[in-house]
């Protein structure tokens, strides 16, 4: 009786260590750490100084959606939908032909893989038409 006993406890030991193992192993981490920066003219009148940007960042994790984002479950779906791409050709949008740069600048990781990305866009309208929800902050 006391061999069953023992056998029962070990095993029941090792099958918790394999599958504490297998469990183990960390799904592969969402993080990316987003910029929007409207860059202030390049040339101011004399004597003045030129406007500093107006620079505004977020972080964004997924799975679970979170992090400063504002709308992190778009984001983290806009994602998934592009296998990891930021940027994706624009649906039926019509932006106006105003210039006011913006730049978007996203680094961190992608369901484990590095992301870096930066673009500059002629105005919000145009980044929002080619990176969804993922800029949208």
């Amino acid at each position: 009786m006391r061999t069953k006993i023992v056998a029962t406890v070990l095993g029941g030991a090792f099958a918790a260590i394999l599958s504490g193992t297998a469990s183990a192993d960390p799904a592969p981490t969402t993080r990316l750490e987003l910029t929007i920066e409207h860059p202030g003219p390049e040339d101011a009148p004399p004597g003045e100084s030129a406007a500093p940007a107006n620079r505004r960042t977020v972080v964004l994790s997924c799975s679970p959606a979170a992090g400063s984002h504002p709308r992190p479950d778009r984001a983290c779906a806009d994602l998934d939908a592009s296998e990891g791409r930021i940027e994706t050709p624009p649906g039926d949008v019509a932006c106006i032909l105003l210039y006011d740069p913006v730049i978007a600048t996203a680094h961190g990781t992608w369901q484990g893989r590095p992301v870096e990305f930066k673009r500059q866009y002629g105005n919000d309208c145009e980044m929002h038409a080619k990176t969804r929800n993922i800029f949208k902050f």
